[in-house]
């Protein structure tokens, strides 16, 4: 006499054999997942040397020197927004505010976009600053760095002043200009 059937059905027969398939294999889990990690490291061998675009680490440097390197790499990056006059750069926003003032938003973006990219130099001039400061004291060293943070500063000042003119009063703005009473236009 032939066993009764255990499953009805194809899908109770699948079913039972996705729990039994489960139940093995946290059973043998370790097992498995061992043989597993064994046959990668055979298909995958690790390279016995490096890649050769790969180099060797530089050697440990002086982190002051870093500093002072980097500060001095902030007038380059200024005179790559501002071009070599920032005095023209700031006529530039100026008259590109102008044109567009009858759009208040559009216009206020000709002016917030050069204000951000140099207040982004001013935070890397002052961090850079106070670690030489850190580093070196009062010195040499501080005084090179406070001369280019100030120059900095002086551009963002500058740029701030039209911007807050505007937002308070661009009419004013326009008066003062014509006057030549911006602190740019003074300096």
């Amino acid at each position: 006499m032939p066993q009764p059937k255990k499953h009805r059905s194809q899908k109770a027969k699948a079913e039972a054999n996705r729990s039994k398939a489960r139940k093995s294999y946290q059973k043998h889990r370790d097992n498995i997942n061992e043989r597993r990690r064994a046959l990668y490291r055979q298909q995958n061998p690790r390279p016995s040397t490096p890649p050769p675009h790969t180099r060797e680490a530089d050697p440990p440097f002086d982190s002051s020197q870093y500093c002072i390197d980097r500060m001095n790499k902030i007038p380059a990056q200024l005179s790559d927004v501002t071009g070599k006059c920032p005095k023209c750069f700031l006529m530039q926003i100026y008259s590109d505010w102008l044109s567009d003032y009858a759009d208040l938003p559009g216009s206020l973006r000709r002016v917030e976009e050069p204000l951000a990219t140099v207040s982004k130099i001013h935070d890397s001039a002052s961090k850079w600053h106070n670690m030489i400061y850190s580093a070196f004291g009062v010195g040499p060293e501080l005084q090179e760095a406070s001369k280019i943070l100030n120059k900095v500063a002086e551009v963002m000042r500058w740029i701030e002043e039209i911007w807050i003119e505007i937002v308070q009063s661009p009419v004013e703005l326009i008066a003062k200009h014509r006057a030549g009473k911006l602190l740019f236009q003074a300096a």
